[in-house]
């Protein structure tokens, strides 16, 4: 196997990264290479020097970092491909000794740098500083030393992210607790989610824009102007040019047809004739089976009204057990309140009313609801089973043809929805962000 002769950085004894610089040439003939070509392979090495300075950083190599950087290979804020800085990948690694050694060779300790985090079931990048990397990821012995070596915590990234909020935003109580009260980019914050659900918004109107264009433009078009326009143009033309030309291109085979027609007459009479006559008692059979097959429909129904009786029964059955569940919290309630009145709250506490209060709402606001909704979800499978039972195969598809009518019926205002749900979601932003400006340690 040929050896690589690609030029790649090495570490030498002494822990000194060496870059190969022999260039061997056979043929001295041979024009020398040109100005885009060295260029490309010195962009290749210097990408693949940065690829390892990031290497040896998550290795934790420190005497290897530091070495790199001071033989000028790359400078301490030198960004991967990523845009990410090699601060804050050092951050993220959680590695003390790696961040105080960068800012000692002169890292820009406030350096924005690119982070991936994940949102809404995604990688987004966003611009942080390493102060704000570690308090969104909790790392308060990071946060401790950034602070010592001189961050600021006060620094407000483009989206309005700060590093007190990054930390309260992710339920970091130790950071909150450590880092200073600040306020400052609410608006930036209540931008940025703004934005992002108005083109959740414009994505779903566009949805419903072209759903409604094709139902109502595109279908009726082509129905009302295409297919009359395709039968305008193309059948006169069949009928009056294409057809009595291809007629008179081949009239000197219209009498041999014509004998042959009338040669084969008879022989067709005898065939639709015979065919006739299966006709008749075929229907014949089916008009025998017919009782049979009502009869066998008839002994279909008790089980499909076996069917029908179950699960109304199951259904009222769970309504009945949800209701009488409310009832229960609602009188748990009324006694644990009238045991803390009288026992002057010595044996039960507030607690406990509130307790039984959560009770009552969740009795209220989730079990009945999902009683009633399993309710009317197995309304589907149970006329699944009736039409089964009564129609077969040909019931099924009845069903299935209405349940695409339906879920197209429910498409649009669930989409409505989500559109409400967004525009509820900026303004819960909204005060949020007032309620972060009163308390900004709010979490």
């Amino acid at each position: 196997m040929a050896s690589d002769t690609t030029d790649k950085p090495k570490i030498s004894s002494d822990n000194k990264l060496v870059v190969n610089s022999d260039v061997s040439v056979e043929n001295n003939d041979q024009p020398a290479e040109g100005s885009n070509a060295i260029a490309e392979r010195n962009n290749s090495t210097d990408q693949e020097i940065v690829s390892n300075f990031f290497h040896y950083i998550t290795q934790k190599q420190v005497d290897v970092v530091s070495n790199i950087i001071a033989n000028g290979f790359v400078s301490p804020d030198t960004p991967n491909d990523r845009g990410e800085t090699p601060l804050i990948t050092a951050v993220s690694n959680n590695d003390a000794a790696m961040v105080r050694l960068l800012v000692s060779l002169g890292a820009t300790i406030d350096g924005y740098g690119s982070y991936s985090h994940d949102e809404e079931d995604h990688q987004t990048k966003v611009q942080r500083t390493p102060l704000q990397v570690a308090a969104a990821e909790g790392k308060l012995g990071i946060v401790k030393i950034l602070r010592e070596l001189g961050a600021d915590d006060s620094l407000v990234a483009p989206d309005g992210a700060m590093a007190l909020r990054l930390a309260a935003e992710n339920g970091h109580r130790e950071v909150v607790d450590l880092l200073p009260t600040r306020r400052g980019g609410a608006w930036k914050r209540w931008k940025v989610t703004h934005e992002k659900q108005m083109r959740r918004i414009r994505r779903i109107l566009e949805k419903i824009g072209s759903v409604f264009k094709f139902l109502l433009w595109t279908v009726p078009k082509f129905l009302l102007w295409t297919v009359p326009k395709h039968i305008v143009t193309t059948v006169p033309k069949a009928i009056f040019v294409t057809m009595p030309k291809e007629i008179w291109q081949r009239r000197h085979k219209v009498g041999p047809w014509c004998k042959r027609q009338i040669t084969k007459f008879p022989s067709r009479v005898k065939k639709a004739a015979k065919l006739t006559g299966e006709g008749m008692k075929d229907a014949g059979k089916v008009i025998q089976k017919v009782p049979g097959k009502i009869w066998q429909i008839l002994k279909r129904i008790p089980g499909a009204l076996w069917t029908i009786i179950s699960w109304i029964g199951e259904g009222f059955g769970k309504i009945g057990t949800a209701a009488f569940n409310i009832l229960k919290r609602i009188a748990s309630l009324i006694h644990t309140t009238i045991q803390a009145v009288v026992g002057f709250f010595r044996s039960i506490t507030l607690h406990d009313i509130a307790n039984g209060f959560r009770a009552i709402l969740r009795a209220i606001f989730i079990d009945f609801p999902k009683a009633a909704a399993y309710f009317a979800t197995s309304f589907g499978k149970t006329s699944l089973k009736v039409l089964g039972y009564v129609l077969g195969s040909f019931g099924k598809g009845i069903l299935y043809a209405f349940a695409l009518v339906f879920l197209l019926l429910r498409w649009l205002p669930t989409k409505i929805w989500q559109m409400l749900v967004a525009c509820g979601v900026s303004i819960g932003k909204g005060v949020e962000e007032l309620l972060v400006w009163i308390n900004p340690k709010r979490m």
